[in-house]
């Protein structure tokens, strides 16, 4: 028994030994990290040693140009910029100009569920963040993963801010549009993409003094009521061609015109002139099989300097019909392009050389395919090419 005691104690005093051996060891080992924690604190990452305002404005290139919208979350969201270190954070939040832009059209996360209260909160923060900056707000529930209860929230959370709205882009149901009683002061530009909206219902947002641009879709244009004669830019969107001059003729102060005719086959346009005197541009378009010749007959834009038509809007005699409408309107075009449907003919060189003739103000001149809205398959309802040989 005694010898087991005498045994422990060695074994003890070895343990001890070991113990203050591992002691020093890592006494040794906690010198050395403090010298190495000290060498790489005193070391300054160069972009930590940019002046805030530098930094600021490389965040402001992180995200899309204004007013394109940056999403709420996600990869592209200023929202990253505030994870990577205190400094960052501090950045970001001391720059309103980074939250000026509030996307809403693709977002699907749990963050955001309608039944919780993520979603107010976060845009509330972006408004709050952005100061006294005018807003660029963009609202969609058309996207396929966005639920339209979403986009719902998202309008009852920026409704508060419409005084400091200065692009607006909403689609949506017709339910879902906005009631809007004040003034929206800064406002440049609209656009609406609306679907669903009752016969009775007529939106009326006048009160705009700095709009001047407008893009909108049918049944959009039909029901909601713009400040028209400030405008200086137009987009009509599957707008059938008996609507058109409803509009235009409210948009004295027209420079670029944008217009996609739906729901017509064929139909030739026989209304009174439309004076558009500042109109520089303008661009015409089918959706698909519809179309409408004459339309540009009955415009009168002296100070037209591009057009883009369809050939088959010149009806039967393309060139003389385009040499009647400069004619009329005694404008000067530099840039002409004449778009057709078809690629299966072979085109012949003598019906551009003619349409040069006709516009030989035109220093640009280009003829092709039309956009993607332009159908292949409607020859039998618009009769054939134009037989330029006869000219």
């Amino acid at each position: 028994m005694l010898v087991n005691l005498q045994c422990d104690r060695r074994r003890i005093s070895d343990i001890e030994s070991h113990i203050s051996e591992l002691q020093r060891t890592v006494a040794a080992l906690e010198d050395e990290k403090a010298v190495l924690c000290d060498r790489l604190n005193a070391y300054k990452y160069p972009v930590l040693t940019l002046p805030n305002e530098i930094t600021s404005e490389i965040f402001l290139h992180f995200i899309p140009p204004y007013p394109e919208c940056s999403p709420l979350v996600g990869p592209y969201s200023p929202m990253q910029l505030m994870r990577i270190c205190r400094k960052w954070r501090a950045v970001a939040l001391a720059t309103p100009s980074l939250w000026r832009t509030i996307g809403f059209t693709y977002i699907d996360s749990p963050l955001l569920h309608p039944a919780d209260k993520g979603l107010d909160g976060l845009i509330g923060a972006w408004i709050e963040r952005s100061g006294s900056c005018p807003l660029s707000v963009n609202i969609s529930h058309s996207w396929p993963l966005l639920r339209p209860a979403h986009a719902a929230r998202a309008i009852s959370a920026v409704i508060p801010s419409y005084a400091r709205w200065e692009h607006l882009q909403l689609c949506l149901d017709g339910e879902s549009l906005p009631e809007i009683q004040g003034s929206m002061p800064q406002l440049r530009s609209i656009d609406l993409d609306v679907s669903t909206v009752p016969d009775s219902m007529l939106f009326r947002l006048c009160d705009m003094p700095q709009l001047r641009t407008a893009s909108l879709s049918h049944p959009a244009a039909l029901r909601v009521a713009l400040p028209w004669s400030q405008l200086t830019t137009l987009k009509l969107l599957q707008i059938p061609p008996p609507y058109c001059p409803r509009i235009l003729r409210q948009t004295v102060c027209l420079v670029h015109c944008d217009l996609l005719f739906a729901n017509d086959k064929g139909t030739i346009y026989t209304g009174p002139d439309i004076n558009l005197p500042h109109l520089q541009s303008l661009s015409l378009k089918p959706f698909y099989a519809m179309f409408v010749r004459g339309f540009h007959s009955a415009l009168v834009v002296p100070a037209l300097r591009q057009l883009e038509i369809p050939e088959r809007f010149l009806g039967e005699n393309p060139p003389d019909s385009l040499r009647s409408f400069i004619s009329k309107s005694a404008c000067k075009l530099t840039q002409l392009r004449i778009t057709f449907r078809e690629v299966r003919h072979q085109r012949p060189v003598v019906a551009d050389a003619l349409y040069r003739a006709a516009c030989p103000t035109a220093l640009d001149f280009s003829s092709g395919l039309g956009s993607g809205h332009e159908s292949e398959d409607c020859e039998s309802e618009f009769g054939s090419e134009p037989d330029y040989d006869s000219y």
